[in-house]
């Protein structure tokens, strides 16, 4: 099939088509790993399980049941629709999907302690509600179950790599925002993408692997669904990156993102005097800040990372033809990239 016209988005109704292939493969995830994420959570003691549980959404803080989805969420999702996309039956690939979830929220946990997030998912974050300590046990908690779940398995291997790259790049952002020795036209870009494929895109590679090992399918094949993977993990990075620009102005320029870093190697006029702004150690004052988001456009970071979100779909769908898959799990592959690349995405609440 051709996979680029599955998600071709010329009028209303094909908008509206992709959005319902996407979340007809949201809501199988959600139906079927969900489930698997309670069991697991099942096994944790107090107060480690409420944390854990708070985090999910499933409850409140006191572990008062609350209206949520009952989990599945992006990771998963990619393991389910790859396997079935291969020919398998996606219940086949349940364990390795769960896992990943579970190693997923075990990084977000941590991430909103490291970034020091104060929502997630449309609520506090949940080091804001239980403190830092209780945050990074309820994130040790969830990678143990993940990983242990999958022992014996060879899917372990997979799950594993993604961590430690995401491990390695997660290290590589946060010493990337704490430079100072930024240069004019430098290779902010270069090294912001890096980590952030790794980050992202570790994740979201790793998750169409496992899809891929879960069937079967050979290593040119898994190969061509992780590229596939790490493609939409980027765009989704970049979609975040731009929503938080818009929606927060100078407050997101405390995170030197994509969008910041490609002002920075602009090597125009405003992305020489923002370079000189985050090259002194001492906080922006809030005049600054302001200028340093007026800058950020005028150097061109958004139109450069709108235009990125574009070539990394294309790329993400080649990387889908590569592959040999069955029409309709490829189509809901492909609108899953068309997600991840829409304004509105908002990556952590998948």
């Amino acid at each position: 099939m051709n996979v680029a016209n599955a998600v071709t988005t010329s009028d209303a109704k094909d908008v509206a088509d992709v959005a319902q292939a996407a979340e007809k493969a949201l809501r199988r995830a959600r139906l079927l790993v969900g489930p698997e994420l309670r069991k697991a959570v099942q096994r944790l003691d107090d107060p480690v399980r409420t944390v854990a549980g708070f985090h999910f959404g499933w409850w409140g803080p006191t572990g008062e049941p609350v209206m949520a989805d009952t989990g599945g969420d992006m990771c998963s999702t990619l393991v389910l629709t790859c396997a079935e996309a291969l020919g398998a039956d996606p219940r086949s690939a349940l364990a390795p999907a769960a896992a990943i979830d579970l190693v997923h929220n075990s990084w977000l946990l941590h991430d909103d302690v490291m970034e020091c997030a104060l929502t997630r998912r449309g609520r506090q974050a949940t080091w804001a509600v239980f403190g830092r300590s209780q945050a990074i046990l309820a994130g040790d908690a969830l990678l143990v179950l993940g990983m242990g779940s999958l022992t014996g398995h060879t899917h372990i291997a997979e799950i594993s790599a993604a961590m430690l790259d995401l491990i390695s790049w997660q290290g590589s952002d946060l010493a990337f925002d704490e430079r100072f020795d930024l240069q004019p036209c430098g290779s902010e870009v270069e090294e912001r993408l890096t980590a952030s494929s790794g980050k992202v895109g570790a994740l979201y590679g790793g998750a169409c692997a496992l899809g891929a090992v879960s069937a079967g399918a050979d290593p040119a094949t898994t190969a061509a669904l992780r590229q596939f993977g790490r493609r939409i993990g980027l765009a989704a990075q970049f979609v975040d990156d731009l929503r938080a620009m818009r929606e927060s102005g100078a407050r997101s320029l405390r995170k030197r993102s994509l969008v910041v870093a490609a002002a920075l190697s602009s090597c125009t006029r405003a992305g020489r005097r923002l370079g000189e702004l985050f090259g002194r150690p001492e906080r922006l004052s809030p005049e600054e800040k302001a200028e340093a988001a007026r800058l950020v456009e005028k150097a061109g970071g958004p139109r450069w990372a709108e235009q990125a979100v574009r070539w990394q779909r294309e790329q993400a769908l080649r990387c889908l033809a590569e592959a040999d898959l069955a029409p309709a799990p490829a189509a809901e592959l492909a609108a899953l990239a068309d997600l991840v690349t829409r304004e509105g995405y908002r990556r952590g609440e998948m």
